[in-house]
């Protein structure tokens, strides 16, 4: 990360809301988690050079659905050139989901659902291609899947177009949605992919609120139901 690039710590401190750091595209950072507990509500990254987080738990809201930025573990949206490492950060609900969710869902509440651990959507304003590298990450509790919105991913890339993204060492659990790789949105409006090296990763499916064992695609790795996809490679990979 050390590049010439003038480097910056910021530490954080729980506000109980999702938070949206302010980077300079110049400027290195070392982005602290909290010490003395979780960060609640999760992160954003919109822009730095080379960004990093090494350590430390991030609470999801519960409830909460995909559809909100506010409601992702780790939004990874930066349009900026460089590099974007997070290494052994625990993403998790703080709540126990009920084995049936006790209020039925509808369109514009999700009782029993979280948002996404991890998205990144580096082509929000235009493509810049970046490494991407997630090591040593733990997500539990992922849960959606009521039939509206709330679609909730461990991981989806879901506009990543160029990017290499490597993974190494995740362990996931979700009821609903695990690495949704899919490059759909990529390909409608860029026409290109991203590049992906996923190794040791362990995803485990639980019980669905809504649904019982419905749903649980924990690998999705095409575009929709067609064979499109780019260079993929899975090393150690499993499903529980």
């Amino acid at each position: 990360i050390y590049d010439g690039f003038p480097c910056q710590d910021i530490t954080l401190t729980n506000t109980g809301a999702h938070q949206t750091p302010s980077l300079d595209p110049r400027v290195d950072y070392r982005i602290h988690l909290p010490t003395s507990g979780p960060l609640a509500g999760g992160i954003t990254i919109l822009s730095g050079h080379n960004v990093q987080i090494i350590g430390g738990e991030i609470d999801l809201r519960y409830p909460c659905s995909d559809d909100s930025d506010d409601c992702m573990g780790i939004y990874i949206a930066k349009h900026s050139p460089g590099a974007m490492f997070v290494e052994g950060v625990w993403i998790h609900n703080p709540s126990k989901i009920p084995s049936t969710c006790p209020t039925a869902a509808t369109s514009t509440s999700q009782p029993c659902s979280t948002g996404d651990a991890i998205d990144i959507n580096t082509a929000i304003y235009g493509v810049n291609p970046i490494i991407i590298t997630l090591e040593n990450i733990r997500a539990d509790g992922i849960s959606g899947g009521s039939g509206f919105s709330d679609h909730s991913d461990i991981l989806q890339p879901y506009q990543a177009p160029r990017d290499t993204i490597r993974v190494d060492h995740f362990t996931g659990t979700s009821n609903d949605q695990g690495f949704t790789i899919d490059p759909d949105l990529a390909l409608k409006n860029f026409g290109d992919v991203a590049t992906y090296d996923i190794r040791n990763t362990n995803l485990v499916d639980i019980n669905n609120p809504y649904t019982g064992s419905r749903n649980r695609y924990l690998w999705w790795l095409i575009h929709g139901s067609r064979c499109d996809s780019g260079q993929i490679t899975l090393s150690n990979v499993d499903r529980k």
